[in-house]
This record gives C-alpha cells, sequence and structure tokens, in this order.
C-alpha cells in the first residue's frame, strides 16, 4: 500500500443556527477554494436528518495549520457551542497512528 502525507478528517454535526453557519460558509469556503491549493477536499452535505456531513482532505500536516491560520478569522464568529451532536474527527497524530496500524 503506498504511503501518503495527505491527512483527512471526518465531522458530523447539526446545525443549530442555520443564519449564522450560512454566513460562516461564505466567509471561509470562498477563501479555501481559491487561496489554498494545499486543501485538496473539503465537502459538505446534509443527510436525510439534517445532520452535516463534513469532510476535509488536506495535502499534509502543515497544510492543516496554513489553512487553519487563514481561516483563524472567521472561526472567531463561529460558535461551537451552535452545534448540535457530536463532532468526530481524528488529531493528526492519531490519523497517521491508526494509517501505520493498517500497514
Amino acid at each position: 500500500m503506498p504511503t501518503t502525507d495527505q491527512i483527512d478528517f471526518f465531522f458530523t454535526y447539526r446545525v443549530l443556527d442555520e443564519d449564522l453557519f450560512e454566513k460562516y460558509l461564505a466567509t471561509v469556503l470562498p477563501v479555501t477554494e481559491k487561496e489554498e491549493p494545499y486543501v485538496l477536499e473539503y465537502n459538505l452535505a446534509r443527510a436525510a436528518d439534517g445532520t452535516i456531513l463534513q469532510h476535509e482532505r488536506y495535502e499534509n500536516e502543515e497544510a492543516i495549520g496554513r489553512h487553519l491560520a487563514l481561516t483563524a478569522e472567521p472561526r472567531t464568529r463561529w460558535d461551537p457551542s451552535r452545534l448540535g451532536g457530536t463532532v468526530t474527527s481524528p488529531s493528526p497524530d492519531n490519523s497517521r497512528r491508526q494509517e501505520n496500524e493498517t500497514d
């Protein structure tokens, strides 16, 4: 199996404040699309029950830090308490560890 530095994050959550969520996406998504070639994928879908399914793929661990730095200001306006349910995602260390365990 080929090795890669790419890191995937998967999130599932419910949005409790749709207006704020839409404003957040309208701010962050254009930046990600235009200025972050190291963000390889950034996908959102809504399940039938309203749960948001989010997948992000980064070129490498450094790309995560660059993305977080570039989107830091909009994220200060996004209050995670406005999400219901659980946000789940592996940490970069866990992703790498899990990948190595399956080799």
